[in-house]
């Protein structure tokens, strides 16, 4: 695990889980969280499917390519999670402009600066996790392509280019 995300390890609440190319054309991933022993999917708030970080790593990385592993926020731990979709401004060949992360990343890591900063699993979205009780919130700014959860959600970690702290 990426030293940024060291912090979630005293929360056993790791998951594995299993992607797959939607059927929509998209080329986007679903994910679904896997029950270990019986392989097959599984409600990632069951608390009976739950690990520690290191043996959700162990495992995923044993399963290899279409596996990776998660961790399951709770109201039980201090952690939230921000989820920004589809960031990533491609490059612009015609005018040499190279890729670049939307206004709104620059924003949001300023506003989380010193939190747990890694690219997701898609490569052009980003996860912020950091610790704190949040205010009272929505979950989700669709046309931002922002979503902050404190609980009820697991997300796929990947330590691609990670930096901060959680």
């Amino acid at each position: 695990m990426h030293p940024s995300l060291l912090g979630l390890t005293a929360y056993r609440q790791f998951v594995v889980y299993q992607t797959a190319p939607r059927n929509d054309g998209s080329g986007k991933l679903d994910k679904w969280t896997i029950n270990v022993h019986t392989g097959n999917r599984h409600d990632a708030h069951d608390p009976t499917i739950w690990m520690d970080a290191q043996t959700a790593e162990n495992i995923a990385t044993a399963w290899g390519v279409g596996y990776g592993y998660g961790f399951v926020f709770t109201e039980h731990d201090p952690f939230f999670f921000l989820d920004i979709d589809c960031a990533l401004i491609p490059a612009d060949p015609a005018t040499g402009q190279p890729a670049r992360w939307a206004d709104v990343v620059q924003q949001m890591c300023s506003i989380f600066a010193g939190c747990a900063v890694e690219v997701s699993t898609s490569g052009t979205g980003l996860h912020i996790f950091g610790r704190g009780t949040p205010p009272p919130h929505r979950c989700a700014n669709k046309p931002l392509g922002l979503e902050f959860y404190h609980k009820l959600r697991f997300a796929a970690l990947t330590g691609t280019s990670a930096y901060g702290d959680v």
